[in-house]
C-alpha cells in the first residue's frame, strides 16, 4: 500500500471539487479550503520528497491566491467598524479575484492538478516503509519544537513566520501518521494546533498590517489611520502574550 500517494490523490480529488465548485461560485470559504489541501500537499511533499517536480506547480497555483486570501483574512478581521474601508476592501477583493482566478486560470490549473494525478498514481511503489513515514513526521515535530522554544531569543516577524510554518507542516505530517498510518499522535497534534493557532494570529496580524499600509498609502479614507493603529496595537499585544507563554513557559511541555 502507498500509504503517502494514496493519501495525497485523496487530498488532490478534494482540491479538484473545490476547483469545480469555483468555477460556479466566487466563495470565501471553498477558496480558503482549496489552499488548505494544496498546502497540506505542498507541506508532505516538501517533508518526504523534496525533490519532487510537482511542488513547484502547486505553488505557483497557490501564489496566484495569496492576495485574496489575505484581503479575505482582513474584512473578516474589521467586522462591522470602518464601513468605507470595508466597502474599498471588498471591491478590491473582488476585482483581485476577477483578474487571477479568470476562466483561463481554473482551466489550467485543472490540468496542471490533474497531470499532477497522474503523476501520483504512478509513485504506488513509494512510501510503503511505515517506519519512515513516521520517523520523518516525528523528526519535524521536534524540530518544531527547537524552534518554538528559541523563539524567545530571536523574536523577530521572520521568525514568529518560520517557527509557524515549521508545525504547520508538523501539524500535517501528524494528521497524515494518525489517518493514513493510525499512529497514536492525540496529544501531539493537540500541541501543535495550540502553537500554531497562536503563532497564526501573530502572522495574520502582521500581514494584515502590511496590507492595509499599502492600500491606504492610495485611498484617502479618513478611517485608514485608526484601523491601522488598532491593528497594530493588537499584533504588538498578541506578541507579548505570546512571548510571554514562552518565558514562563505557561503552555506546558511538549509531548
Amino acid at each position: 500500500m502507498a500509504y503517502l500517494f494514496d493519501y495525497l490523490t485523496i487530498e488532490l480529488n478534494s482540491a479538484l471539487l473545490c476547483l469545480k465548485a469555483l468555477e460556479a461560485e466566487n466563495e470565501v470559504e471553498l477558496l480558503h479550503q482549496f489552499r488548505v489541501h494544496l498546502r497540506r500537499i505542498i507541506s508532505l511533499l516538501e517533508l518526504y520528497h523534496p525533490h519532487a517536480h510537482s511542488i513547484k506547480s502547486l505553488k505557483s497555483i497557490l501564489k496566484k491566491s495569496n492576495k485574496i486570501r489575505d484581503l479575505d483574512v482582513l474584512i473578516a478581521s474589521l467586522g462591522e467598524s470602518a464601513p468605507l474601508l470595508q466597502a474599498h476592501l471588498r471591491f478590491l477583493r473582488n476585482e483581485t479575484y476577477r483578474e487571477r482566478i479568470d476562466e483561463y486560470f481554473l482551466h489550467a490549473t485543472r490540468h496542471r492538478l490533474k497531470h499532477t494525478l497522474n503523476a501520483f498514481s504512478r509513485r504506488h511503489n513509494h512510501d510503503k516503509n511505515k517506519q519512515r513515514l513516521k520517523y520523518l513526521a516525528l523528526r519535524q515535530y521536534r524540530k518544531s519544537i527547537q524552534r518554538h522554544q528559541s523563539l524567545y531569543h530571536h523574536a523577530d516577524d521572520h521568525a514568529f513566520h518560520r517557527v509557524r510554518l515549521a508545525f504547520k507542516t508538523s501539524r500535517y505530517a501528524l494528521q497524515f501518521l494518525q489517518t493514513a498510518l493510525h499512529v497514536k499522535v492525540k496529544k501531539e497534534l493537540r500541541f501543535t494546533k495550540q502553537i500554531q493557532e497562536e503563532l497564526g494570529s501573530v502572522q495574520d496580524l502582521s500581514q494584515q498590517l502590511i496590507r492595509l499600509k499599502k492600500i491606504c498609502k492610495n485611498q484617502a479614507l479618513n478611517e485608514c489611520p485608526k484601523v491601522i493603529a488598532s491593528i497594530k496595537a493588537h499584533l504588538n499585544r498578541s506578541k507579548a502574550a505570546t512571548l510571554k507563554h514562552y518565558k514562563h513557559q505557561s503552555i506546558g511541555t511538549p509531548p
